[in-house]
């Protein structure tokens, strides 16, 4: 992240930034933040806060699916 990327590369490489801060159990809320954050520090050129938006959303929902499909997994394996 600390490298950051150019305008030709950036929603692809920010959508892999706020997929990896999600990987680490952050809530919704602080990701989003976060992602405001490294959108103004380490992106060429910042993304317009309605594509940041559009992106994190994106994600969010890929997010909540793997969750749900790993939480039916589970209580199968449970019960």
């Amino acid at each position: 992240m600390v490298t950051g990327t150019t305008q030709g590369n950036r929603n692809a490489w920010f959508a892999k930034m706020i997929g990896r801060l999600f990987a680490t159990g952050a809530e919704p809320e602080t990701v989003y933040e976060l992602a405001c954050s490294i959108n103004e520090r380490f992106i060429d050129q910042p993304l317009e806060t309605k594509e940041v938006t559009t992106i994190y959303n994106s994600i969010l929902k890929r997010e909540m699916k793997r969750f749900e499909r790993n939480s039916i997994r589970n209580s199968r394996i449970a019960g």
